[in-house]
């Protein structure tokens, strides 16, 4: 038996037992301690391409950023100088901030995932959820991805047995990385394999790779319509910034244009605070400043697949955009006058120079700052006097507000004007500090002031009665007013200098994105600080987002409410389109060029994200550095009064401290050219009109992009400079000093001028220089539309019972086709007109052919069809209506000899009086009132030769 004891099988005896201890003992420790199981994974490759890295530290900048503190965090540092933009410290590939998926409950549409981590910290070092729940559930609208922290997850939407055409796969067979795949073409929509995933306390992270970089929506502050995925970073946060687009928008959806036209729509559906990063691969990061409660993150994913479709699938869950009164597509103005003479002379010389609006405000400076108590009631006592003016020469009168209450140590301030505070403070209405015992205080227009907090039950009564003792100080009641413009309701305050910001990072969020990119402001600056508490026990952080529209709703049941209500801040959240004012006005925009360029993508992308009735203040709201002799205010307002003929909504409103720039602040010829731009917008109102209806019914947008239109034109997609209203108009703006020519790319189709009818291009895919040297600006149609538009007067009103003009634009079929909804937004009438043209000879059983004589020609039946019944004549709250169509221009025809017109109506048959010049054919004394058609359609019939 030496054998067993020879060295070589002492040797053995010594490595068998080593194996049994490293083996056995973690399996006994595993089977029998009550131990979380990880999983041990190394540190993904850190060699990456540049586009690849995401950044893991971005809160970290400059010296504060170094290898040690980066590798320490488990993430990557770059050692080379590959690329300049890209992050110093980013995530490996994978992340070592990733899930492990153990099993699944799949059903049709519905599965669930258990996920753990092995990371028990945030790359910052806060607490980070080790085990989380992912669901999965689609219809044939949308895809829903949910991560929760709770076992037991029921599907966000019911399943439906029909498909959203969407397909979801898990990559790996143990890191839980997925990806949504479009079945019909194999397109990955969404893939989160890079970055981190992670959800800690107060915050998430997710990359998305979405399969293009045209990638349009994310309202924020940025130059260009398609993101820039240059490591470009924004935060999705209602505030006020200066030049800062819709960064008073809280909107986190985007649209992915995909190679072939196809579009797909992706929603984080959050009320928190974001910050998107954009990286080239193309990925986007969405850093969530997200409370502990569920779910933890919410995706939804619209598959479309066309944009049109996308939009339709976004409004059905968010809510349909709400239609406006008839008159507030009108024109409407208001300044920060310090007494009521400045408005009555501005209103006489609008009068004077005929420039027709439709609202007034009277003045932005009634109010000490806020809503609730006056500045100077001398100053104002005759404004009931005023509005009364104003409605009896048929106008509107619409009051600002704001949610600031002047504070009790308000300098110069009488006990009357205190009056809405001290009751505010007996019912402990306001926002408080952390420990509940003092109201927070910040500043507006250099007046400490305190904010109403609209998750107290107790604010709108509140409301209700500071506001009626307001109304009553000033001889007025709410049916006096027409609509009310919520301003600064973000909320905003002025003084940065009062927050304790500190406390907040330590406390509450462990990461906290810069307010500006730039620099290295707080998020909550120019806001409420983050960590004053509302009534229900909730930070304002987690509150910010929803201030707004939660303010515009109490706003709104305290007063009436008002036909129009417009706030500057709103978020877009499903099951709360109620609670959203009825329109946005951005603000903090400077009365210069580049403010005005801006302000085109903030209207496009409001309405890329279910907002369409939105606009910014024409020529701006502050004051500009950047004019001179050469680069007038009048130039620039000229310019941007023209580009705002088709705003979906038009408000001229300059603050304290800034130039006048009423129209009538100018000098005659810049008036002149400001009141042919005006004139133009009242024109079309009965289109524009339309096109809400539309909207509201469809959730596409007034104003839209190209690419809305031609997703399958490659080169509309970068086009953001022009823009379509509905599918028939283009308009060319200048948006440069100086500027007297314009390079314009027409999209595919024949386009031609609306106002001469000549024929821009017959196919499209092109760049045309077009002039727009002083008051021109450039408006064209598609061949195959119908335009209807009304004459010209005073208001909206006024111009309502003016006849109709059609503008019918054949393509080379000799078609067209139009609407024109009319009456009021509780019963719509819809008329339908179309064009139909053949070629006959001789022979034909039509008599009025034969009667013509001449032989061959074209005939072109222009047809007028109500689809809705009789219509009710009658706009808002009875407004009578004109229903006559007077006179008809057809473009298309080419350079014919001559045009013989009948109309024939329920076998009432007249010739009418025509005129035929260079191809354009213009038929007057039509006199087709389509209020009174009968069940038979009337068609307008033209005989060319």
């Amino acid at each position: 038996m030496d054998w067993l004891w020879t060295r070589k099988a002492r040797l053995s005896y010594i490595f068998f037992i080593a194996i049994l201890i490293c083996g056995g003992a973690p399996f006994l420790l595993n089977l029998y301690l009550p131990i979380t199981k990880t999983h041990e994974r190394a540190l993904g490759t850190c060699l990456l391409n540049p586009p690849y890295k995401v950044a893991c530290l971005p809160n970290l900048q400059g010296e504060s950023l170094t290898q040690e503190i980066c590798e320490a965090a488990l993430c990557c540092w770059r050692s080379n100088m590959d690329d300049l933009l890209a992050p110093l410290c980013f995530h490996s590939y994978p992340s070592a901030y990733s899930f492990f998926h153990e099993r699944k409950k799949k059903r049709e549409t519905l599965a669930t995932w258990k996920l753990e981590s092995n990371m028990r910290k945030t790359p910052f070092g806060g607490r980070t959820l080790t085990s989380v729940f992912f669901s999965y559930s689609s219809n044939e609208d949308q895809a829903v991805l949910t991560f929760t922290n709770v076992r037991d997850v029921v599907g966000p939407i019911r399943s439906s047995s029909r498909a959203s055409g969407l397909e979801l796969r898990v990559v790996d067979s143990e890191l839980f990385f997925i990806q949504l795949i479009r079945t019909s073409n194999k397109t990955i929509l969404l893939d989160t394999s890079s970055g981190g995933l992670m959800f800690g306390k107060n915050y998430s992270e997710v990359t998305i790779r979405p399969p293009t970089s045209f990638i349009y929506g994310l309202p924020g502050d940025h130059i260009k319509l398609k993101h820039d995925f240059q490591w470009t970073r924004q935060t999705i946060s209602n505030r006020r910034e200066i030049n800062a687009g819709g960064a008073s928008l809280h909107a986190p959806f985007y649209m992915g244009l995909e190679e072939g036209g196809n579009a797909h729509g992706v929603l984080i559906d959050t009320e928190d605070t974001i910050e998107v990063s954009f990286q080239p691969l193309p990925s986007i990061t969405f850093r969530i400043l997200s409370s502990d409660m569920d779910p933890l993150l919410r995706i939804r994913v619209f598959p479309g697949p066309t944009p049109r479709d996308v939009l339709r699938q976004l409004t059905d869950y968010i809510g349909k955009p709400k239609m406006p009164p008839y008159w507030a597509l009108g024109y409407h103005t208001c300044r920060a006058a310090p007494n009521i003479s400045v408005f009555q002379d501005v209103l006489n010389l609008t009068r004077i120079r005929e420039i027709p609006f439709d609202g007034d405000c009277i003045s932005s400076s009634i109010q000490v700052p806020g809503a609730f108590t006056f500045e100077d009631l001398e100053e104002w006592s005759e404004l009931d006097e005023e509005v009364q003016a104003l409605h009896d020469a048929g106008y509107k009168f619409f009051m600002p507000f704001s949610p600031h209450v002047a504070y009790e140590s308000s300098p110069e301030l009488s006990p009357e004007q205190l009056l809405p505070f001290q009751s505010g403070k007996n019912e402990s209405i306001f926002v408080t500090y952390y420990n509940e015992s003092l109201e927070w205080i910040g500043e507006y227009d250099d007046v400490l002031v305190v904010y109403p907090d609209p998750s107290n039950p107790n604010m709108g009564s509140w409301m209700n009665s500071s506001l009626q003792r307001f109304m009553e100080n000033l001889n007025l009641t709410w049916k006096s007013v027409d609509g009310a413009l919520l301003k600064d309701v973000s909320p905003r305050s002025d003084n940065t200098s009062l927050y304790p910001w500190e406390s907040l990072e330590n406390d509450n969020l462990q990461y906290l994105p810069p307010r500006d990119m730039s620099k290295n402001d707080p998020l909550f600056s120019n806001t409420i600080w983050w960590g004053a508490l509302h009534s229900t026990g909730v930070w304002h952080w987690e509150y910010h987002n929803r201030y707004a529209d939660e303010f515009s709703s109490t706003f709104r049941d305290a007063v009436g409410p008002p036909e129009l209500l417009i706030a500057d801040s709103m978020s877009i959240i499903a099951g709360k389109n109620e609670k959203r004012a009825d329109g946005w006005l951005a603000s903090g925009y400077r009365g210069d060029w580049w403010a005005m360029k801006k302000s085109l993508i903030t209207i496009m992308e409001a309405g890329l994200v279910g907002i369409p009735f939105a606009g910014v203040p024409v020529c701006g709201d502050l004051e500009t550095e950047y004019l001179d002799q050469v680069n007038t205010l009048g130039d620039l307002c000229t310019r941007w009064n023209q580009l705002a003929t088709f705003y979906p909504l038009a408000v001229n409103h300059y603050g304290r401290d800034s130039t006048p720039r009423h129209p009538t602040d100018f000098s005659a010829s810049v008036t002149d050219r400001i009141r042919i731009a005006l004139r133009q917008r009242y024109r079309f109102l009965p289109y524009l009109y339309s096109r809400f209806v539309e909207a509201s019914e469809t959730g596409l947008p007034v104003v839209r992009p190209f690419f809305l239109e031609y997703p399958e034109d490659s080169q509309s997609r970068d086009v953001d400079e022009q823009f379509l209203i509905g599918s028939a108009l283009m308009m060319v703006p200048s948006l440069d000093s100086k500027r007297v020519v314009v390079s314009t790319y027409f999209p595919p189709g024949r386009w031609m001028d609306f106002y001469s009818g000549v024929v821009l291009t017959e196919t499209g895919r092109t760049n045309i220089s077009i002039p727009v040297a002083g008051f021109q600006f450039q408006v064209a149609v598609k061949a195959g539309h119908i335009i209807p538009y009304q004459d010209v007067k005073n208001n909206s009103a006024e111009s309502r019972l003016t006849n109709f003009t059609l503008t019918v634009a054949l393509d080379k079929n000799g078609s067209a086709k139009g609407d024109l909804y009319f009456g009021s937004p509780s019963n719509f009438s819809r008329l339908l007109f179309e064009a139909r043209t053949k070629f006959v000879m001789n022979g034909t059983d039509d008599s009025l052919f034969n009667a013509t004589g001449i032989s061959p020609v074209t005939v072109t039946e222009l047809v007028f069809e109500l689809e809705m019944g009789r219509a009710k004549c009658q706009g808002d709250e009875g407004t009578y209506i004109f229903t006559v169509i007077n006179r008809v221009r057809v473009f298309g025809f080419g350079r014919k000899n001559s045009a013989i017109a009948y109309i024939d109506c329920g076998g009432w048959l007249e010739k009418l009086e025509t005129n035929f010049q260079l191809g354009i054919l213009d038929i007057f004394n039509v006199n087709i009132d389509f209020c009174e058609l009968s069940k038979e359609a009337c068609s307008l019939r033209l005989y060319i030769q």
